[in-house]
């Protein structure tokens, strides 16, 4: 069964790319929004919140951010100014050069990050693999960083899957999601478990994270 799983990650070259021109994944706020036209602005908006969502400790300057995203170098200032004015980025003028960052405190990083993790694991479609592998499982939970919104470019996908029979705790590491939103070669980890069969600190770690599928049993 994990031969298949595997299998569909290799296969799959294209999971989760964002279209260009596509702003229909995590919606944010219409107020947030509404100051942003036209359409070209509202989709840089959500580019360039995106892109430092899978690269949070990196810097860029705006030109080679404008060339990643191909938006335009003026559209990319506005917006880039936009969230340095609303704290979600920060900006160091070095002579005519920009560096920006992000604030990794910022609320956004809770607020709006995390669901777009969840909409990422669910376009991906490795929740659809996981259910054809384990049938009945009865929870599967997306647990660690990238539940709680501080994944960078280098966290592994944790995954826990609680499964009917009595067994001991198995981790697979399945190989690489190739494409998953801006950042390419993604690992996952499976973690198979049964709930009177793990470690209580593991167990609250899965617990608070989101139920992609089934019902979780926290019992006291």
């Amino acid at each position: 069964m994990v031969k298949k799983l595997r299998a569909y990650l290799s296969r799959n070259q294209k999971l989760s790319r964002p279209r260009q021109g596509s702003n229909n994944v995590t919606s944010l706020p219409r107020q947030l929004l509404s100051k942003l036209n036209p359409r070209e602005e509202d989709d840089a908006y959500l580019k360039i919140m995106h892109w430092f969502f899978s690269y949070p400790v990196r810097e860029i300057g705006l030109t080679e951010l404008s060339r990643h995203l191909k938006i335009a170098k003026t559209t990319a200032n506005r917006i880039v100014a936009k969230l340095a004015k609303e704290g979600f980025l920060k900006i160091e003028i070095i002579g005519n050069l920009w560096r920006i960052s992000q604030d990794l405190s910022h609320e956004y990083n809770v607020v709006w990050k995390i669901p777009y993790n969840l909409h990422l694991v669910y376009q991906s479609g490795i929740i659809n693999e996981i259910r054809k592998v384990f049938l009945n499982p009865r929870a599967i939970i997306l647990f660690g960083s990238y539940r709680k919104g501080d994944d960078t470019e280098k966290s592994d996908i944790d995954i826990a899957v609680e499964v009917l029979e009595e067994k001991d705790l198995e981790i697979i590491h399945l190989g690489m999601i190739p494409q998953l939103g801006y950042r390419s070669n993604v690992p996952v980890n499976i973690h198979i478990f049964s709930r009177n069969k793990i470690n209580l600190n593991l167990f609250a770690n899965i617990a608070n994270g989101i139920i992609l599928e089934g019902f979780l049993e926290v019992r006291l």
